[in-house]
C-alpha cells in the first residue's frame, strides 16, 4: 500500500467514523428528549468521539497541512 492509498483509506475511515458519531449523537438526543436513561448511549458516543479524534490526530501527524 502506498502513503497515498493509506491516505485515502485513512479518510474514508475517519468519514466512516464521522457518520458513525454524528448518528450516536442524534440517537442520544433523541433519546434524552423521549426521557429515556440514555448512560450507555452516552458512554459508547465519548468512546467513538475518542476514536475518531484519535484518527483525526493520526492524519494530522501523518500530513499536517492535509496536502496528501
Amino acid at each position: 500500500m502506498t502513503d497515498d492509498e493509506f491516505l485515502a483509506q485513512l479518510g474514508r475511515l475517519i468519514r466512516a467514523s464521522e457518520i458513525r458519531v454524528s448518528a450516536r449523537i442524534q440517537t442520544v438526543l433523541s433519546l434524552t428528549g423521549a426521557g429515556f436513561d440514555t448512560s450507555e448511549a452516552e458512554l459508547t458516543m465519548w468512546r467513538e468521539l475518542e476514536a475518531l479524534t484519535a484518527l483525526r490526530r493520526q492524519k494530522l501527524r501523518i500530513d499536517p497541512l492535509g496536502k496528501l
